[in-house]
């Protein structure tokens, strides 16, 4: 059994109730429909959201530990995760090695 929040009183009721148990609002059919679909929907949200934060958890929670170090340091000026700024600058490097090269 779902239960929908009244409109007058955001109180639960039940999606079968036809009168708002407590301040006495009759809920039209279609109103009722509409509230039903509102609350599922609503649910449906919550529901990812939680999952969405879990799996963001886990990944977090299963980084190595150099990588949870990593995240302690930020570049503060640009807001960048230093492991970012360091593979800016390794890849930056070979670059400049392989034009080094290609000269030769």
């Amino acid at each position: 059994m779902a239960s929908v929040i009244c409109p007058k009183c955001k109180n639960l009721i039940s999606e079968y109730d036809l009168v708002c148990l407590n301040c006495g609002h009759t809920v039209a059919p279609e109103e009722r429909e509409k509230l039903v679909k509102e609350h599922e929907a609503s649910v449906a949200r919550e529901q990812a959201e939680k999952q969405a934060l879990h799996e963001a958890e886990m990944r977090l929670k299963h980084r190595h530990r150099l990588q949870k170090k990593f995240d302690r340091f930020t570049v503060k000026r640009f807001g960048v995760a230093l492991d970012l700024v360091t593979v800016f600058i390794i890849s930056l490097f070979l670059i400049a090695c392989a034009a080094v090269l290609m000269m030769l």
